[in-house]
């Protein structure tokens, strides 16, 4: 008797889902407290309808996790199947071969996609679950094989997805954000400097040195963000460098970034010297 091997991940990503775990806390016990002051008696507003349906939204999206957790994509030794709030779709491996013969693959910041006659398979990298990613590995690989067979890699080299790689999407994504909200945290405390500018007393004093702290001290996380971000892009581009069908996310890291951001806090400073001298 031959056993069918089964290879199963998920369709949605699971620390996207995990995200709205703290949120819906806090939101249900807001919610609860609106519902309270309506129910002692005091008068509906516009914070009490806000509150109470951004909690219901929250709930919903936080019960939707469990069905959310059943749609997987399975892996069979015949044919892939989607399973999708209890409704499976079969798609053949021929299918997916005749796809790949005119698409490529498309490599993200999350997950590899593969694709299909409509949409693609994506197989999330599963970042601080290694027996999550175990799966995701395996069935990327029994996939691989598969359209080996079909005579696919004959025409396209397959990229390869190893935990290796996924450490680097990770750091890169990592980076990315560091890149991102130290620009943000750079020009809030900017334009707060800027509109702080007058007469200064010893508080105001206090506040805007802070500011300039905040301000330095992200110029050094962007740099870093910056100098690191370009190094692990490096690596990951010669990993990809023998795969030319492939379709790879577009990371553009440049120290202009540094740049700009740095004129623009000088300028913003400058504007508060300005102003605080002349009042």
């Amino acid at each position: 008797m031959v056993v069918k091997r089964k290879l199963e991940i998920p369709v949605f990503q699971e620390w996207r889902m995990k995200k709205l775990e703290p949120f819906v806390g806090i939101f249900t016990m807001v919610g609860i407290l609106c519902l309270i002051q309506i129910m002692i008696g005091n008068r509906w507003n516009g914070a009490h309808i806000f509150f109470i349906s951004l909690s219901a939204l929250l709930i919903g999206g936080g019960l939707l996790k469990r069905p959310l957790r059943k749609c997987i994509w399975r892996f069979t030794e015949t044919e892939a199947e989607r399973i999708m709030f209890g409704h499976c779709t079969k798609i053949s491996y021929q299918e997916i071969a005749d796809a790949l013969r005119t698409k490529n693959i498309k490599v993200t910041m999350t997950s590899f996609k593969v694709p299909k006659s409509r949409g693609y398979i994506a197989f999330h990298y599963e970042v601080g679950d290694a027996a999550a990613q175990k799966r995701v590995l395996e069935s990327y690989q029994f996939l691989c094989k598969k359209m080996e067979s079909l005579g696919v890699g004959e025409e396209k080299s397959f990229p390869e997805l190893t935990k290796r790689l996924v450490g680097q999407m990770d750091r890169s994504w990592f980076y990315k954000k560091g890149r991102r909200n130290s620009s943000i945290w750079m020009l809030i405390s900017t334009l707060l400097c800027a509109a702080l500018g007058g007469e200064m007393e010893f508080g105001l004093f206090c506040i805007v040195a802070v500011l300039a702290a905040v301000q330095y001290t992200q110029i050094r996380t962007l740099f870093k963000s910056i100098y690191f971000g370009k190094t692990i892009e490096e690596k990951i581009q010669a990993v990809f460098s023998g795969c030319p069908k492939v379709d790879l996310r577009n990371t553009h890291i440049t120290y202009l970034q540094l740049f700009g951001m740095t004129i623009v806090m000088v300028l913003g400073n400058l504007l508060w010297f300005v102003v605080s001298i002349s009042a």
